[in-house]
């Protein structure tokens, strides 16, 4: 039975995950989803995160500008979707790749 909320639920989750992310985060794919109703986790792989959050975030030092990014994995863990518990949100294997900006 779990096998079809997932099924049902999928579309729908990932259109609403895919609009929150969007504007931070390329390469949103269905096939890169996965959605596991009963332990209340969505999972994403294989992200990369767009260069203009990076430089509005103002991590990088100055002068430096992102090249390349990978995220491997992006897990949201939902206790109850009924209840006030927070959402828990691990991120693994983040590479952030940058060059430096040289001024003549």
């Amino acid at each position: 039975m779990s096998w079809l909320i997932n099924y049902i639920a999928s579309p729908t989750v990932f259109g609403i995950l895919k609009g929150a992310l969007d504007n931070f985060i390329d390469g949103i794919d269905q096939d890169k989803f996965e959605l596991d109703f009963r332990s209340g986790t969505v999972d994403l792989k294989d992200l990369k995160v767009k260069p203009k959050v990076i430089t509005d975030l103002g991590i990088l030092p100055k002068g430096c500008k992102l090249a390349w990014s990978h995220v491997g994995k992006l897990r949201a863990e939902v206790q109850s979707y009924t209840s006030k518990k927070p959402v828990v949100v691990q991120i693994d294997d983040v590479v952030l790749l940058c060059f430096q900006v040289l001024k003549k």
